[in-house]
């Protein structure tokens, strides 16, 4: 099948699909949080769990971007990779440095960089990024041998196995599942939240975070709430 066409598939089958969002989803939420360390260049970031370092550069799958602040997770970014989940979690700390390239960009990493860096506080975010994840391998295992069936006028109708589609397809799919779902403050997908309750609480945690930066910078410097009108106001989409 070509690319449109799986795409296709997913969208027309996205109810029963449902089920399977929810399991990936779940198995995100309850996984560990890994620390994110220093960026190491192509070899993507060192993660850190139970203070050992784990390289993992090489992972493909859906991983969140979660911003500490006090005893509260803020979810910052949710992203997908095919290749490697380390070096996309690398150009977020970049972009959140400053020092990506011109043809890098990375949403997540530049609401960081314009809230907390351009104010010279990368203290607020250095030692305090978290993430969880979940492997394109986990995902498959999910799916298992679920099938829906298909149509062209060359082979008429066939049934297509979801696991084995192209491994792109699946991770943009299902990384706007979890988008839904954990319902992030800086991707730039407008979606129609799963939990709006959830997405107002991370507004509210990154700016009351914005708002202390703001009583520790000169007035001059100060950093402005993300949002400031109420979630009723939000055009959701």
């Amino acid at each position: 099948m070509y690319e449109n066409e799986q795409k296709k598939l997913l969208e027309q089958n996205w109810k029963s699909l449902e089920a399977f969002s929810d399991i990936i989803y779940n198995t995100i939420n309850n996984s560990n949080f890994y620390k994110v360390g220093s960026y190491c260049g192509t070899m993507g970031c060192k993660l850190i769990s139970n203070n050992r370092y784990i390289q993992k550069s090489d992972i493909k799958g859906i991983y969140v971007v979660f911003l500490k602040y006090k005893d509260y997770y803020i979810i910052i970014y949710v992203g997908e990779s095919e290749k490697s989940l380390g070096t996309r979690i690398g150009r977020f700390i970049k972009q959140a440095a400053g020092e990506n390239r011109g043809d890098e960009f990375h949403s997540g990493g530049q609401l960081i960089y314009d809230k907390f860096t351009l104010y010279k506080r990368e203290d607020v975010w250095r030692n305090n990024l978290y993430v969880k994840f979940i492997t394109l391998n986990e995902i498959k295992n999910i799916l298992g041998y679920t099938a829906y069936p298909s149509f062209n006028l060359i082979e008429g109708e066939k049934y297509e196995i979801i696991s084995k589609l192209d491994s792109k397809v699946l991770l943009k799919y299902f990384e706007s599942r979890m988008i839904d779902r954990f319902c992030p403050i800086s991707n730039k997908i407008s979606q129609s939240f799963h939990n709006t309750d959830l997405f107002s609480e991370n507004i509210r945690q990154f700016n009351m975070l914005c708002n202390t930066i703001n009583k520790k910078t000169n007035s001059d410097i100060k950093s402005r709430p993300l949002i400031q009108t109420s979630i009723d106001n939000l055009a959701i989409v």
